[in-house]
């Protein structure tokens, strides 16, 4: 049995592999201005997605790190 992904980054990724559906518009931040540029990004596009949106998660990439920070 393979081990469970240590990133929330492979989770996404193992879960397309396995054809199930994911928003492909996940993006990886590296520190805090990745995610305020990111969210920015998502102002420009957000109209023209399929579906409506009301926001963004932003997710803990280390899955160590979320058990750490909680759920909440």
């Amino acid at each position: 049995m393979a081990a469970l992904p240590r990133h929330q980054q492979n989770v996404l990724e193992r879960l397309m592999d396995l054809g199930l559906p994911v928003c492909i518009k996940f993006h990886y931040c590296e520190n805090l201005e990745d995610v305020h540029r990111f969210l920015e990004e998502v102002d420009k596009f957000r109209d023209d997605l399929p579906y409506e949106i009301d926001g963004v998660v932003i997710k803990v990439n280390e899955k160590s790190q979320q058990q750490l920070l909680g759920f909440t």
